[in-house]
């Protein structure tokens, strides 16, 4: 099943947050959104939309 990339939703949940920032969860929405857009940064710089990274070593945080 094809799932869109993480930073998808994370550009919706910032917008949802932006339409109730002044309730006390539109804040911590936004901050929410922000979180899941930085972890999928590279994605949304190359614009994967749909499917699954393309790992060719697992590798914990990146790190050799």
């Amino acid at each position: 099943m094809r799932t869109p990339h993480h930073w998808i939703y994370g550009i919706i949940l910032i917008i949802a947050g932006l339409v109730f920032r002044s309730l006390s969860y539109g804040i911590f929405t936004i901050v929410f959104g922000a979180g899941l857009f930085v972890s999928d940064l590279k994605d949304f710089l190359t614009f994967k939309f749909y499917g699954a990274d393309d790992v060719k070593e697992k590798k914990f945080w990146s790190i050799d």
